[in-house]
C-alpha cells in the first residue's frame, strides 16, 4: 500500500488482517510511483484513493526472492515488448488484491461518512472545498 495519506487505510487494514495479509508502505517512494499512478489525477482533484499493489514478501519463497522478481521484471520486461501476458504468471496474488480490495469497498459503501484526506495531507484542501459545495 502506498504511504497513508487518506483515512481508506483504516478499512484496508482490517480486512487485510481478516485475510491474513500484511500492508506494508512503499517500498520505493523515492521512485514516485503515486506521483505517477493512473489516479494521481484524483488524488489531486481530492478524490481520496488507496494505492495497492504487490509487496515483496511471498509465501513459500525465500527471502529476497520477491525484489529479485521485480528487479528482474523492471530491468528486463517493464514497458518491453515482454512485458505481456505469460502462461508462468501465478494469480494467486491478485484474487488475494482482488478480494481485499472488493471487502474494503464494501466496508466504505456500508459507511455513513465520505472518507477524508489526513491531517497535512497536500490533498486535503481540495478534498475539504469539493465537500463544502
Amino acid at each position: 500500500m502506498g504511504a497513508e495519506r487518506n483515512e481508506l487505510g483504516q478499512y484496508a487494514r482490517r480486512r487485510a488482517a481478516e485475510l491474513g495479509l500484511t500492508l506494508a508502505p512503499d517500498a520505493s517512494p523515492e521512485k514516485g510511483y503515486f506521483f505517477r499512478s493512473d489516479h494521481f489525477p484524483f488524488a489531486r482533484a481530492g478524490v481520496p484513493a488507496l494505492y495497492i499493489e504487490h509487496g515483496l514478501t511471498f509465501r513459500g519463497k525465500p527471502a529476497g526472492w520477491g525484489r529479485r522478481m521485480m528487479d528482474d521484471y523492471t530491468a528486463n520486461r517493464y514497458h518491453a515488448p515482454d512485458d505481456e501476458f505469460s502462461e508462468q504468471f501465478v494469480y494467486d496474488g491478485a484474487i488475494q488484491q482482488a478480494k481485499l480490495l472488493l471487502l474494503t469497498v464494501y466496508d466504505i459503501a456500508q459507511d455513513a461518512t465520505w472518507p477524508n484526506w489526513l491531517e497535512g495531507s497536500e490533498f486535503r484542501a481540495a478534498r475539504d472545498r469539493m465537500m463544502a459545495r
